[in-house]
């Protein structure tokens, strides 16, 4: 079976690679940097060393992102649970196309003896297979809900601890790390607002 629907994971990672990114630029912006330091750099050596130290925060904060985002998907088994929404909304979509189509697995009335017809076991059959589908339907309800917590509570855990983060980097290099906690929190939203809204 492909695996192609399950976009969800991927597209978490994207979000926390796009705030890290915009999150890493600032840190890159060497005439920012440098105002800091307008003494330091003006001799050869200085400028070398800042340039030097200005690349190794960069890989560092990288690093150290990538880390704390890979420890909260491994802490609350991220990928399973995303991995599994995806699985269980395609076999949703699948359902319902094959209602829509007529494809549904139904009993078919040339296979059914005299005596179940009499018996009404069509209608039971159909009662039965509606109750199973209402369940299933109840079942995914349910875990779309709990998926739906289990993603507030990863946004509210990676906004803090991009918070952090920004109170650290404010405190060695300064104001301005930018909006990389916002974006992440945002697309974090985005997918719990499709989540809501499911298949």
């Amino acid at each position: 079976m492909s695996h192609d629907h399950r976009i969800r994971f991927k597209r978490l990672n994207q979000v926390c690679e796009k705030a890290l990114a915009q999150s890493i630029s600032k840190l890159q912006n060497w005439d920012k940097l440098s105002s800091c330091y307008p003494g330091y750099i003006s001799t050869r050596e200085g400028y070398a060393n800042l340039k030097t130290c200005q690349v190794q925060v960069c890989d560092f904060w990288s690093q150290l992102c990538r880390q704390e985002f890979q420890a909260i998907f491994e802490e609350r088994d991220v990928k399973a649970k995303l991995d599994e929404l995806d699985d269980l909304i395609l076999k949703a979509k699948e359902r319902a196309r094959s209602q829509r189509d007529g494809t549904g697995n139904r009993t078919r009335v040339e296979d059914l003896t005299p005596a179940q017809l009499i018996q009404g076991s069509v209608r039971r059959a159909q009662t039965d297979t509606l109750e199973q589908l209402d369940a299933r339907l109840r079942s995914l309800d349910d875990r779309n809900a709990e998926l739906r917590a289990e993603l507030e509570e990863l946004n509210h855990a990676v906004g803090s601890e991009l918070e952090e983060l920004e109170h650290l980097y404010d405190k060695w290099l300064g104001k301005g790390l930018g909006n990389g906690a916002g974006e992440l929190q945002q697309g974090v939203e985005n997918m719990v607002v499709e989540t809501r809204e499911g298949p």
